[in-house]
């Protein structure tokens, strides 16, 4: 029995052996094996290769050569939405009796002719306008003068806008401004007012201003916010001009 006993106790023990021998070498197997700094240069040389190509015996390292893109900087180009832009007026602020109008048709085309007028710092109070019937139009300048808006027309003319015409400022796009004139002369032609307008300044110390309404030249004096201002004014140029009257800008 003791005999029997000790062969059975050597026989379990052995199988015992047998099976951490075999496990031992089994997780041995399993477990990669330490990389030497030729591996290293041999798996980079490598990577530079084949740079498209997975490497299994670096995964988990990081390779030079490999991009890192954060995952919020995806590329959603083909799901972007295109959001419609929202083209707002730039109408005048300031006063002015004549603009030169450079374009006249789409809202898309009419911004495009705005920024590229609005990048030149030559060019002064560019606007954007929509009329009544939904065409937009961008402005040009400030004039207050027939003559001066007819040299900036021949200007805008020369450098690429063919199209562009004088634009007498009325209605909703006129201004606040000085409003109310006293009317010295009324003339067919151009010269005949400069040369009223010529003689106004050396005998008043008012503002005197040329104005072209309904094909005809006017000679205005004054320009006043108020009525009574321009009433006074009259008062005092009876003298030279007994058939003066008061007028409103644009009416």
């Amino acid at each position: 029995m003791i005999e029997l006993s000790s062969k059975g106790y050597f026989m379990k023990r052995g199988i015992a052996c047998l099976l951490s021998i075999i496990s031992f070498t089994s997780c041995a197997t399993m477990q990669p094996g330490k990389k030497s700094d030729a591996d290293f240069v041999k798996a980079l040389e490598e990577s530079e290769k084949n740079k498209n190509k997975k490497l299994d015996f670096l995964a988990d390292e990081k390779l030079p050569n490999d991009e890192f893109i954060p995952p919020d900087t995806a590329d959603i180009s083909a799901a972007a939405v295109v959001m419609p832009v929202e083209y707002k007026e730039i109408a005048p602020t300031t006063f002015a009796k004549y603009r030169i109008q450079v374009f006249a048709g789409s809202v898309e085309n009419a911004y495009k002719n705005y920024v590229q007028l609005s990048s030149n710092p030559e060019n002064k109070e560019i606007y954007m306008v929509k009329d009544q019937d939904g065409k937009w139009k961008v402005w040009a300048g400030a004039y207050s003068t027939h003559a001066d808006a007819e040299t900036a027309k021949a200007k805008f003319i020369q450098s690429g806008y063919p199209d562009a015409w004088i634009n007498e400022m009325k209605g909703r796009y006129a201004p606040a401004g000085p409003a109310f004139w006293v009317q010295i002369g009324s003339f067919q032609n151009e010269a005949s007012a400069q040369k009223a307008k010529a003689e106004a300044e050396s005998r008043i110390k008012e503002n005197i201003s040329i104005e072209l309404v309904d094909k005809t030249w006017k000679v205005w004096v004054g320009g006043f916010a108020e009525r009574g201002q321009a009433d006074e004014l009259k008062k005092k140029i009876q003298t030279f001009y007994p058939k003066s009257f008061v007028v409103r800008h644009g009416e």
